[in-house]
This record gives C-alpha cells, sequence and structure tokens, in this order.
C-alpha cells in the first residue's frame, strides 16, 4: 500500500544522499556493471542454454528462441516468473510440443528454484557495490558470495526485484553500507528484465531437454507455423 507508494522517494533520497557523499565518481562504474552483467547473461543463454537445446533437445536454439518470443517479451515487460508462468504453459504444449504432464510439474517449479539470472545478478551486484567502496574482496570472498547467491536465488520468489532482497542481506555480512547499492536498485529493473529472460529461457529449455531424453516431445508440433497466442 503506503510503502509501495513512498519507495520511489526513498530510493531517490537514497541516491542523492550517495552521490552527495562520495561524488559523481560512483555512477561512472555503472556502465562497467551493466556490460558485465549482461554479458554474463549472454554467455548463459547462448553457451549453456544453447548447448542444451542443440544437443539434447536436438533443436536449433535461434528457432526455439522464436517460438517462445510472446514469452520472452512477456519476461521483459513484467519482469516476473511468477506472471509469466500462464503464457508459458500455452506456449509449451502448443508450439514446443511439450505434454501438460511434464511442463505443468516442471515449469511451476522451475519458476520458483530455476533463478540463474537472481544468482548472477546478486554476485555481480555485490562485487560492483564492494569494488564501489573500495573494499577489496579475495578469491575466497568471491566464492562465498557466489556459493550464498545460488543457495539464496533457489528461494527467490518469482517476483520483479525479488533478488535485492538477498542482494542487501549479503552486503551487510560483508559490513557494506545499504548505500552501496543505492546506485543499482534505482535502475534494478533494467537488471532485473535481462534476468527474467534468463530464468524463463532455461526453464523451458530444461524441461524440453527432459522431454526429449525421455521420449515425450512431440515433434509435430514443431511443423506448425507459429501465430500469436491471443488468436485462435
Amino acid at each position: 500500500g503506503i510503502r509501495l507508494q513512498v519507495a520511489p522517494l526513498g530510493v531517490l533520497a537514497l541516491m542523492a544522499n550517495t552521490t552527495g557523499k562520495y561524488g559523481l565518481e560512483i555512477v561512472k562504474p555503472l556502465a562497467r556493471f551493466f556490460f558485465t552483467e549482461y554479458l554474463a547473461m549472454a554467455i548463459v543463454m547462448f553457451l549453456v542454454y544453447g548447448g542444451i537445446c542443440q544437443l539434447i533437445a536436438k533443436v536449433s536454439f535461434i528457432e526455439y528462441l522464436r517460438r517462445i518470443k510472446d514469452v520472452m517479451i512477456m519476461a521483459v515487460t513484467t519482469t516476473s516468473s511468477a506472471a509469466t508462468l500462464p503464457l508459458e504453459l500455452q506456449v509449451a504444449e502448443s508450439r514446443l510440443g511439450l505434454p501438460n504432464s511434464v511442463a505443468g510439474f516442471s515449469l511451476p517449479l522451475g519458476a520458483t528454484m530455476n533463478q540463474h539470472g537472481a544468482a548472477i545478478n546478486i554476485t555481480i551486484c555485490v562485487m560492483f557495490s564492494a569494488q564501489a567502496f573500495g573494499l577489496n574482496l579475495s578469491l575466497g570472498d568471491i566464492f562465498t558470495i557466489a556459493f550464498l547467491a545460488i543457495i539464496m536465488s533457489t528461494g527467490t520468489a518469482g517476483v520483479p526485484a525479488a533478488g535485492s532482497v538477498f542482494t542487501l542481506m549479503i552486503l551487510t555480512k560483508f559490513g557494506l553500507p545499504s548505500e552501496a547499492f543505492a546506485m543499482i536498485l534505482a535502475v534494478y529493473v533494467l537488471v532485473d528484465m535481462g534476468s527474467t529472460l534468463l530464468n524463463i529461457v532455461g526453464d523451458l529449455v530444461c524441461v524440453s531437454a527432459v522431454a526429449e531424453s525421455e521420449g515425450l516431445q512431440d515433434r509435430s508440433a514443431w511443423a506448425v507455423p507459429v501465430v500469436r497466442c491471443d488468436k485462435p
């Protein structure tokens, strides 16, 4: 209610305080942060998920992305795996040939447990915040952050900006002030769009791989031309 309405003002005040205290120098690393974030997501998307799609699901990854484009668009616009789930289930059955018995169980489970985007995001956010405030992380610290991010992201809710809560928790563990996350939080939706997109693509690709390995994928669905899901 009222807290959601005043939250943008709180973030603005936190940004102003951080910029006033540390100067514009803290804004410059944001470009490097976004580059690193989306590079990591692209590597997972095209090398890991693309490889699974080609080698295990035995379908072209480019064609796969074309068939799930509606789901991808909805994931980017809602930044919520949970909100995208009904469309995911429809596309999985009509365009990818996945039986409802498999997709109906696996996709809701993946919407909660498969949060690779959040795991990448939490790790990079914490490392960026530490560097912005001059904290040198050891190799052990980096592995600890990555491990905590993976564990915490498994329980991340499929709602917008859910990963930011766990990021703040890890920052506290390493003794960093909440201001360290202020600059990222102001533009977090840009990160969340890519994170949600990675999550839902991973969900569908993994379910397709399982269905193919078990001989349950209906190949006839791939012969049907792609039409918009809101058309009969």
